[in-house]
């Protein structure tokens, strides 16, 4: 089904909206052939007219380069096995994301990538990182953990010295 999707005018893809319509389809009874139909007739449709319609041309175009490049940095940073299974991928297709109540005001894109044939999708999430919440108290957490470290290895070492001159532990010079 990914690879019927694949080829539609316009990129921009919704899989919660097409997994919403396979779930209504499956309950509806229709067929695998039927649900698949309806689908691509949703989806090519919501493309159309929602997800693209609001960025012109060149921006959709520049945005669409960004995000390529995005997967190809993160490529990079994968182990070489995993690496390689990506790289068995390509892209055909991307939408920006509505996400949780969590994330309100971040960017978030999806992008479908397709293997060896249509039936091997595979989707990839990328949502704009910002600062973490615990950022404000990162430096005294810091702070406090360096302490607490230095007094731990202080008494590791006094009870180290105490128990080499008491003989509980023999040492010798190296």
């Amino acid at each position: 089904m990914a690879g019927g999707l694949a080829g539609t005018p316009r990129s921009g893809i919704t899989a919660q909206l097409s997994a919403g319509f396979v779930i209504a389809g499956r309950a509806g009874g229709f067929s695998a052939k039927e649900r698949a139909r309806v689908v691509r007739a949703t989806v090519r449709s919501y493309r159309a007219r929602v997800i693209w319609d609001l960025l012109p041309d060149a921006e959709r175009g520049a945005l669409e380069k960004q995000i390529r490049r995005l997967l190809e940095r993160y490529a990079k940073t994968l182990q070489p096995d995993r690496r390689f299974l990506l790289e068995q991928y390509r892209i055909v297709d991307m939408a920006r994301k509505v996400v949780g109540v969590g994330s309100v005001g971040t960017r978030c894109w999806i992008a479908l990538l397709l293997g060896r044939d249509g039936e091997d999708p595979l989707f990839l999430q990328a949502k704009e990182a910002d600062e973490s919440v615990l950022a404000p108290f990162f430096d005294r957490a810091l702070v406090t953990f360096a302490e607490l470290y230095a007094d731990q290895n202080e008494r590791d070492h006094q009870a180290l010295v105490d128990a080499v001159r008491t003989g509980r532990v023999t040492a010798a010079a190296a």
